[in-house]
Order: structure tokens, then C-alpha cells, then sequence
């Protein structure tokens, strides 16, 4: 399984990887972006089985990624409220 994780805060993207490493059940590989920008570069050069998103990037705010990237993907948003 392929993950997109859409995340531009360091700790908070290590604590998703490490999250997803200790209930995993299939084996999945993930690959990081820290912006919009990013991802929509990641998704123009192949496709993911799912896509974390966090809502709160530097580029854009809310999920923003537009159906033509998905390809049929599972979308997941969150967003880290430390205050």
C-alpha cells in the first residue's frame, strides 16, 4: 500500500508514520510532502492508495486536493490543534 502523507509539521509527521507502523497490517510504504504543491508533484508521478492530509498546510487550507489527483485514493484529513 502506498501513503501519501500531506503533513508540513516535523513531529506531527513522525507521529502519523509511527502511528501507522505500530497498527499496520499490510504492509505500506510512505512518502512525505510538506505542501500542496508537493503532493499535487508526488500524484502527477503516480498514484496512492491513500492520501493524509493535514487541513492546515502552507499552501492551501482544507483537504484541497482536487478530485483529478485522487484517482481513486482514500482521502483522510486531520489537523494537530496544540494549543
Amino acid at each position: 500500500m502506498k501513503i501519501l502523507l500531506i503533513e508540513d509539521d516535523d513531529l506531527d509527521a513522525e507521529s502519523v508514520t509511527s502511528m501507522l507502523r505500530r497498527i499496520a497490517v499490510v504492509n505500506f510504504s510512505v512518502t512525505r510532502c510538506d505542501c500542496l504543491a508537493g503532493a499535487v508533484s508526488h500524484l502527477e508521478k503516480g498514484a496512492f492508495d491513500v492520501l493524509l492530509v493535514d487541513l492546515g498546510l502552507p499552501d492551501s487550507q482544507g483537504v484541497g486536493i482536487d478530485a483529478t489527483y485522487r484517482n481513486g485514493a482514500r482521502v483522510g484529513a486531520h489537523c494537530a490543534d496544540r494549543q
